[in-house]
Formats: structure tokens, C-alpha cells, sequence
């Protein structure tokens, strides 16, 4: 787009739409202080070698432009403060904005570690969970086999008192059978005698 070398500048001089302008491709450029400023879309430049068009239409203008030109080897004092003063408040502006990024980083960085801290401990939270069911259900599983347990010998000591019972009832029958059987012994042996 330039076919001289510009300089890129933060925002033009006060009220440039005031000072003596002239096209350049289409667009105006504005003399201050025997330098050209110019707007191409959003940024603002200051040509460092003055174009040849804009020297002629500033010869065209008479002697009060073509005095003390910024351009080449006499600068204006002022203007070249003033372009230092830019310079640095553009450098200032910059480092500004590394801190404001650095900051920005510093703080996603720190952001994303409280985030994986909040993710481990919610996932050891739910390891603790799991191993409180599963311990849970080994307890359970223990006192169920307890109670199996318990139950099986609550049976089997009924069954073996059942048992006992029959045979003490068997014992009974047998002697009551032999009680029986006796007497009848002894009338036989009172009808033989």
C-alpha cells in the first residue's frame, strides 16, 4: 500500500481534520507541522520520507508549508519530541499490555489448577465412595454369611435334639413294649407252674 516507509502512530495530532489536507490514494492526508498524517482503515501513519505527491501539492500551498520541512535531515524539534513521546507511551502501552497478558495467563494457569485440584478430589471423593460401598457390602456379606451361618447350627442343634428326643422316645417305646411283654411272660410261666 505505502511506497514510503511509515510509521505506525496510536492516534493523530489534535483536531487534524483542521490542518491542510490533500488525497493520497483515495484517502486524505493531513500536514501538521511539516509532517503528513494518514488513515488507512483503522490505524493512523506518519510518512518518515515525505511521498512526492504530497511534496508538490505542499510547494503548490506556497512559502508557509514549505518551511522547515520535517522530512529528511531538518526535523522540527517538536515534532520529533513529539514522535519520541509516542514512541514511548506506544512502548509503555505495549509493556502494559505483556503485564495485562502475563497476568491473564498467571491467572487461567492458576484457574486450570484449582480446576484439576476440584476434578481429583471430586475423583477421589468418589474412590472413597467406592470403597465405603464395597466395604459396605463385604460387611453385609459377612453378616449374611454369619447368619446363614448361625441359622445352619440353630438347625442342626434342632435337628440333633430332635433326634435325641426320638431316641429317648424309642428307649421308652421299647421299654414300655417290654414292660408289656413281661407280665404276659409271667402269666405263662404262673399257668405252666
Amino acid at each position: 500500500m505505502y511506497d514510503y516507509p511509515v510509521e505506525y502512530v496510536q492516534e493523530p495530532p489534535p483536531r487534524v481534520e483542521y490542518y491542510p489536507s490533500t488525497s493520497y490514494h483515495g484517502r486524505p492526508a493531513y500536514l501538521v507541522e511539516g509532517r503528513w498524517y494518514y488513515r488507512n482503515d483503522n490505524r493512523w501513519v506518519v510518512f518518515r520520507d515525505e511521498p512526492t505527491e504530497l511534496r508538490e501539492y505542499r510547494v503548490r500551498r506556497g512559502p508557509a508549508y514549505q518551511a522547515g520541512p520535517a522530512y529528511g535531515r531538518d526535523r522540527n524539534p517538536y515534532v520529533e519530541n513529539h514522535r519520541v513521546a509516542e514512541q514511548r507511551a506506544e512502548e509503555r502501552r505495549a509493556a502494559e499490555r505483556r503485564e495485562q497478558d502475563r497476568r491473564i495467563a498467571e491467572r487461567r494457569e492458576q484457574e486450570r489448577r484449582m480446576e484439576a485440584r476440584r476434578v481429583e478430589e471430586r475423583h477421589e471423593a468418589e474412590r472413597r465412595q467406592a470403597d465405603q460401598r464395597r466395604m459396605e457390602d463385604q460387611r453385609r456379606m459377612q453378616e449374611r454369611h454369619a447368619a446363614e451361618q448361625r441359622g445352619a447350627q440353630q438347625r442342626a442343634e434342632q435337628d440333633r435334639r430332635v433326634a435325641e428326643q426320638r431316641k429317648r422316645d424309642a428307649r421308652k417305646r421299647d421299654r414300655h413294649d417290654d414292660d408289656k411283654d413281661q407280665p404276659n411272660e409271667r402269666d405263662r410261666r404262673r399257668r405252666n407252674d
